[in-house]
């Protein structure tokens, strides 16, 4: 993932370290999401881990506390920054993963990032919302009616 972009990066046809080195010209971080997932496990992570910023240790939609657990024995272990994030598939998954800095722009929350200044947040998002996603919405329509 790459955080604090300006533009679209198209990963389309290009290595991971060709994605990487975009990010990074573009002054963003980069983020490897989710490397423990139980589908699709992010490959060559030790090969990885020196080119990018940091590591996701807490994902949402990660119904197995195992993965988030061995991304953040994998972070401390490798000095790595750390971040959480929802992997929202629908808006009422937003916000059921996220950092926390005392920060008052952007910049700051990247060096606060960087300096592993951040709290990690979250819970696990519904697993109904994940199996049954068009239930899912439905149910949170009821729920949370606006």
């Amino acid at each position: 993932m790459g955080y604090f972009l300006k533009k679209e990066i198209n990963p389309r046809g290009k290595s991971v370290e060709e994605v990487i080195d975009e990010i990074k010209k573009q002054g963003g971080l980069a983020i490897i999401a989710h490397p423990y997932h139980w589908i699709k496990p992010f490959k060559e992570l030790e090969k990885y881990k020196n080119l990018a910023d940091g590591i996701e240790v807490f994902n949402a939609r990660s119904q197995t506390k195992k993965g988030n657990q061995k991304s953040f024995i994998f972070a401390q272990k490798n000095n790595l920054a750390m971040t959480a994030g929802s992997d929202a598939h629908h808006c009422s998954e937003v916000g059921d993963a996220y950092i926390e800095a005392e920060v008052k722009n952007l910049e700051e929350l990247k060096e606060a990032v960087l300096e592993k200044k951040v709290k990690i947040f979250g819970r696990q998002s519904p697993i109904f919302v994940q199996i049954f996603p068009t239930l899912g919405r439905l149910l949170h329509f009821f729920w949370y009616p606006e």
